[in-house]
């Protein structure tokens, strides 16, 4: 391994690969842009046919504004600077990780609230601007964060304004992906699963080249924390935004409460669950990274080793996080750059650290979202309708015996897109594994609420799906009804419902077959 890489070689295969990717770019941008074109003439019919002059001056201004808003966002850059002054610690930390790659243009440093890190490429004269998220900036600690600012250093040696435009156009593009006209949806799935191929040669470049100067296991270490505090951030902050927004509330503390959470093995064990998911709904399709395997793999392959070596324990890279002199303030500019949608509309902090169970367990919105998925009355009817949606054969001997024009045959895909709708604007073949996700956190939020109330304890603060018994057994929920649904055999969970039912109703008789 040497100090400082190898002259820079720029990912740009021959000049066809190159001028394909210009096409590609040009397809996305026109693809995005025709839609949003389409919807602006829709608004101008409309008020041509009424002769609104009101609405025509609406439109046209939503016109300009969407012209506008790219320049001016590019004008003005997202986040927060950070200058030598004021943060000495974090200012020579990225100068060390640009020494490591050779780089020696000065580089502006901005934080975001966001956990990601990328370099943007300046216009003219300007320096070229490092965003850094403060989620990886407070998880990693300082070797890491420098191999991960030193990866993404790498990655703009390695690339030019092509590839910038094709980000840029594939991110325009990926928005048609929330889009609710299915045709839509395919399309943009389908422009931009083509356009990937030509992401994979650049991404592999920057980490070899990373590799090269820090050396595989570190950049690998790096790497997988940086994709767990990330995953954090999105599933469980996720989770918390979600459950607090009808309120007016945001998570306050929402960085203590990540760090602290992510000391949790039970935690990090279904956060790891989350993001492979994540990588079979979505696969690179739109997140700025490849998946953490592949890129594994390809630096154990160039080191000689195999995918499990190269990252070994998440603790391997000692040390503490970077010092960061503001770091309370940006503790609380974090969450309100987040959160605050307008200077009318700013919700109040809540902390999570002081009362976790009322971000975690909203169980009377779980118990009413199943009860009406399953179109059934009563919370012990829905959760039976929803453990015989897990097996085939069952469902189908209900089916049998219901007769035609019932809903009884319905199966755990079903039942998940009626849980959540937006399952079925998954492309496959990731839909199944979303839908399963969904299903198993339902179902398994109101089996856990039951068994709670039948005397069984929760194994951490932090999950609803990890419970210990009273015999001192740890079960995961979630993990059962996955493999419930994977092998279509429910009879573990039945016994756990049995429980349930039998402590908190000593005269109901347990279904036959499921005695605890």
């Amino acid at each position: 391994m040497s100090a400082v890489p190898r002259p820079v070689t720029h990912a740009r295969a021959d000049g066809d690969a190159s001028l394909a990717m210009f096409g590609w770019a040009a397809i996305l941008w026109l693809f995005s842009a025709i839609a949003q074109v389409l919807l602006d003439l829709l608004f101008i019919v409309l008020t041509l046919m009424i002769r609104d002059v009101f609405l025509g001056i609406a439109v046209a201004a939503s016109v300009l504004i969407a012209v506008l808003v790219p320049v001016v966002g590019f004008l003005r850059p997202p986040g927060r600077a950070v200058s030598t002054e004021d943060e000495p610690e974090l200012t020579a930390l990225v100068r060390r990780a640009a020494g490591q790659m050779g780089f020696e243009a000065p580089l502006a440093i901005r934080l975001t609230p966001i956990p990601v890190v990328w370099v943007r490429r300046g216009l003219g004269g300007w320096s070229p601007t490092l965003f850094v998220g403060w989620p990886l900036v407070r998880g990693l600690t300082e070797p890491q964060l420098t191999a991960v600012v030193a990866r993404e250093i790498a990655r703009h040696q390695v690339t030019g304004r092509r590839h910038d435009l094709l980000d840029a156009s594939r991110h325009r593009a990926a928005r048609a992906l929330t889009s609710r006209i299915p045709p839509r949806r395919a399309a943009a799935a389908a422009l931009l699963r083509a356009s990937s191929e030509y992401r994979w040669p650049v991404e592999a470049a920057a980490d070899a080249r990373a590799a090269e100067a820090l050396g595989v296991a570190a950049l690998g270490a790096a790497l997988t924390r940086a994709t767990l505090v990330a995953g954090a951030f999105d599933h469980l902050g996720g989770r918390w935004v979600a459950v607090l927004a009808p309120r007016s509330r945001f998570p306050g503390d929402l960085f203590e409460a990540l760090e602290e959470a992510l000391d949790d093995p039970h935690v990090v064990r279904q956060l790891w669950a989350a993001i492979a998911t994540d990588g079979a709904a979505d696969p690179w399709l739109t997140s700025p990274w490849p998946p953490l395997p592949p890129r594994l793999a390809a630096l154990g392959e160039a080191a000689g080793l195999s995918g499990g070596d190269v990252a070994p324990a998440l603790g391997a890279s000692g040390g503490d996080p970077v010092h960061v002199h503001q770091a309370g303030e940006l503790d609380r500019w974090a969450p309100r750059e987040l959160f605050t949608r307008s200077m009318n509309d700013v919700p109040r902090p809540l902390r999570v650290l002081d009362d976790p169970a009322e971000v975690l367990m909203p169980i009377d919105e779980a118990r009413t979202t199943l009860r009406r998925a399953t179109r059934r009355d009563t919370v012990p009817e829905a959760v039976a309708a929803a453990v015989d949606a897990l097996e085939p054969a069952s469902m189908q001997r209900r089916t049998g015996a219901a007769g035609a024009g019932t809903d009884e045959g319905t199966d755990w895909r079903d039942l998940a897109r009626r849980i959540d709708s937006s399952v079925s604007t998954i492309t496959w073949p990731g839909r199944d594994a979303v839908a399963r996700a969904v299903l198993a956190g339902c179902l398994g939020q109101v089996i856990s609420a039951d068994l709670l109330d039948a005397g069984w304890t929760s194994a951490s603060r932090w999950t609803t799906a990890v419970l210990v018994a009273p015999d001192g057994r740890t079960v995961d929920l979630r993990e059962l009804i996955d493999q419930a649904m994977e092998t279509g055999d429910a009879t573990p969970i039945r016994t756990l419902v049995a429980a349930g039912v039998s402590a908190a109703s000593p005269g109901v008789k347990a279904t036959p077959g499921a005695e605890v």
